[in-house]
């Protein structure tokens, strides 16, 4: 709890994924990545309740055996590549039936996160009166200089812009979510979109603690990554 405002923390595991199998029980010097966001959430100054929402028997019971609550069963529908974290958020709140101010969601994809990053988006979120707070990156390229491919290989740019409205925002500073903490008003969420939105705020983390796994390559900079960050 902070400031009177009661905070339920969801981690959501599900069984696929395309980049690594079974991503979510790799193991991270000993821990498997579901219980080391546990152990962040459990370290947490602010969270009254964690739960996780899994449609798989496996990771339930890996989540059950380091004490992590498992209060329902998640639907295969909403384990799919389609479903969206909202809609895992939504079902969860509806599953607990009891009342939060506000929702945490911690992604186990981002193992390098620490307990004070959780606790500093609540101050910020609660503190600010935002309706959501979203851990970010800051990053090196402008998105103004992005483009994508056709099937030809051929350039086709994001956003047209000129030469020197590319210098002119070179001098800016752009950032993204790098999926670590995202927290919201539980009110607010039951109709938003996303947590993603003009009443959020922005926490922003060091790029050696916001690497999201989601390709092989992505878990050879976290193996790397963890022993300096000891």
């Amino acid at each position: 709890m902070f400031e009177d405002k009661k905070i339920l923390a969801i981690i959501p595991a599900r069984a696929g994924s395309k980049g690594i199998h079974r991503k979510n029980l790799l193991k991270l010097e000993g821990q498997t990545l579901l219980e080391r966001t546990f152990l962040q959430a459990k370290q947490s100054r602010y969270l009254d309740r964690i739960i996780l929402s899994s449609e798989n028997f496996e990771i339930q019971q890996v989540a059950k055996s380091i004490n992590l609550e498992v209060p329902f069963n998640r639907p295969i529908s909403l384990a799919g590549d389609q479903a969206s974290s909202m809609d895992v958020v939504r079902h969860a709140i509806e599953e607990i039936g009891e009342a939060y101010d506000y929702i945490v969601l911690l992604q186990v994809t981002s193992p390098l996160r620490v307990s004070e990053d959780i606790d500093n988006c609540v101050e910020l979120c609660v503190r600010s009166e935002a309706r959501s707070c979203v851990s970010v990156v800051s990053s090196n390229v402008s998105p103004e200089l992005m483009f994508t491919l056709t099937a030809q290989r051929e350039i086709s740019l994001v956003d047209k812009v000129v030469a020197g409205d590319i210098r002119r925002q070179a001098s800016e500073q752009f950032f993204y979510p790098n999926g670590a903490v995202y927290i919201a008003e539980s009110k607010w969420l039951a109709k938003a979109p996303h947590f993603i939105s003009s009443d959020a705020v922005a926490y922003e983390m060091p790029r050696m603690r916001s690497f999201d796994l989601d390709e092989q390559e992505d878990w050879e900079i976290i193996q790397k990554l963890t022993s300096k960050l000891r």
